[in-house]
């Protein structure tokens, strides 16, 4: 198995930070100075925990064709 974390922006001294760490890091972004994530994006409104945890679910995939039980 391979972590890998993927992001759509991150600061370039993050990146720099966390290269010599295991698994892989693909970002689409690295401007040179980010204030901001949030800038980034058209839309960036909060979601609370709930949402979370509901579209993880509504798109969760069982692993290696085993069924997953989802928490009550």
């Amino acid at each position: 198995a391979e972590v890998v974390l993927a992001v759509p922006v991150a600061a370039a001294d993050t990146l720099a930070a966390l290269a010599d760490e295991p698994g892989s890091l693909v970002a689409v972004l690295a401007p040179p100075q980010l204030r901001a994530v949030g800038d980034w994006y058209d839309d960036f409104k909060q979601v609370s925990d709930d949402e979370v945890l509901e579209a993880l679910r509504d798109r969760a995939q069982p692993a290696c064709g085993k069924a997953r039980s989802s928490p009550a």
